[in-house]
């Protein structure tokens, strides 16, 4: 895959900071979340078109092995897909 490229935990910090409001409650949380994982966890940046469906379904593939920092929009998918399979499996 081409498009994806790893990026450092500060890099990730800079770009939570760049794409979210200036100490906003997102902010505030994203940062915290990057904070609080592993210092072995990997980070990766994507470039990819929006709605590309071949990068949802890559992205679902690495469940539950991969989480989405940014764009905001697409965190908020991924998570309510899987909140719709949990519910599916209860």
């Amino acid at each position: 895959m081409k498009c994806l490229k790893k990026i450092s935990r500060k890099q990730v910090e800079k770009l939570i900071k760049s794409y979210t409001p200036a100490a906003s409650v997102e902010q505030k949380k994203l940062i915290s979340t990057v904070q609080s994982r592993s210092e072995r966890d990997t980070y990766c940046k994507i470039d990819y078109r929006v709605d590309d469906n071949n990068i949802i379904m890559r992205l679902r593939a690495w469940c539950p092995n991969v989480e989405v920092i940014l764009p905001l929009d697409l965190r908020e998918k991924m998570k309510k897909e899987m909140e719709e399979t949990y519910k599916l499996h209860l």
